[in-house]
């Protein structure tokens, strides 16, 4: 004989309930990031700053979250960082604009970011409808700023991760930004023959 179960005033079952529930509990699937883990990245000669996304083009994809709303990304410089001197932001892409420190979507702010010298950490949060494209998007807009490149050209180790908004992290993703400057410092060139 088939159990049968009893419906609650709503016409839902125990059962239902439950299956609603370990749906609700599921994990989220992480975000997952390709074309940046690995990436090395040169600051030209004569410039102080370069983007993130060099080489291969950054792509994001995640499988069950349409929108990246109270996600975010967080950029940590983990080896040779020099608070006088570096810094790592977002500027405008495609689909938003930078206003300041703030994410616009048309005239809607949809999130923030802020640089946090003392512990070398980009912070960006998104707090409206941020979809997957421009996510990604701001992914392929994280700039590396130096205010003084001649003084240190030691390479730096960069690390990100992001959040999808519903809990899930992406795996870290690594970063390295050399200088083009350091080939002329050591070689004695004074232009880029040679390096």
């Amino acid at each position: 004989m088939q159990a049968t179960f009893p419906l609650n005033r709503y016409g839902i079952t125990a059962l239902m309930l439950i299956a609603a529930i370990a749906a609700w509990a599921q994990p989220s699937e992480p975000p997952v990031i390709s074309g940046l883990d690995g990436n090395n990245v040169v600051v030209g000669i004569g410039e102080s700053s370069a983007e993130l996304d060099q080489g291969t083009i950054v792509t994001l994809s995640d499988p069950d979250s349409a929108d990246f709303m109270t996600g975010g990304i967080t950029v940590n410089i983990t080896l040779n960082y020099a608070p006088d001197k570096d810094s790592i932001e977002v500027i405008s892409g495609t689909g938003y604009v930078v206003t300041g420190s703030i994410i616009k979507v048309g005239p809607a702010a949809v999130g923030w970011f802020e640089w946090n010298a003392a512990d070398g950490q980009l912070a960006v949060v998104f707090t409206g409808e941020v979809t997957l494209q421009v996510a990604e998007s701001v992914l392929k807009s994280l700039r590396y700023n130096n205010s003084n490149v001649l003084a240190d050209t030691s390479n730096r180790t960069m690390v990100l991760l992001m959040e999808d908004g519903d809990g899930a992290i992406s795996l870290p993703q690594t970063v390295i930004v050399g200088f083009a400057a350091d080939c002329l410092l050591q070689s004695g060139f004074e232009d880029s023959e040679g390096c």
